[in-house]
């Protein structure tokens, strides 16, 4: 096959300015299926070996691999160049841009949450998976409930 013409098909979406949510769920379960999630959560760490950062690396750079064909020409254009190499930067990086944010986002997610039904799933896994989803959504948001609210 002629790489100049084959084309890679995602077996997601792209994201786009519209859709990062579902986006977000969809390359989640695609890497933790790769087990390469967590090099996109988390920074690497300075006190471990080098041996174990070096594996770091070549994972954030293997999920980053994963992740840019799945993003829009117009998203990957408010990327920067190193991004691409890194998929905790590539993740932050667009968190920082599309990740909801703010009360109404906080209220939204809530409902949706304890509206969850079992009956509205094919399996208990996937009803599971979507109530831990929001949950991280939600906690994600950092909104802070005091007596004003």
């Amino acid at each position: 096959m002629d790489p100049e013409t084959s084309t890679f098909k995602s077996p997601i979406r792209q994201l786009t300015d519209n859709n990062y949510s579902e986006w977000l769920i969809d390359i989640k379960a695609l890497l933790r299926g790769k087990k390469l999630w967590n090099y996109t959560q988390e920074a690497p760490d300075p006190d471990k070996s080098v041996t174990a950062q070096a594996k770091w690396r070549d994972s954030a750079m293997e999920a980053a691999d994963l992740i840019t064909p799945t993003i829009s020409g117009p998203v990957k254009q408010k990327l920067q160049a190193n991004a691409f190499d890194d998929g905790y930067l590539m993740m932050t990086s667009l968190a920082n841009i599309y990740a909801p944010k703010g009360d109404a986002e906080f209220m939204r997610l809530t409902r949706e949450y304890y509206s969850l039904r079992y009956e509205d799933f094919d399996s208990m896994t996937h009803y599971l998976t979507q109530i831990k989803t929001l949950e991280e959504r939600i906690r994600d948001i950092n909104i802070i409930l005091d007596d004003d609210k």
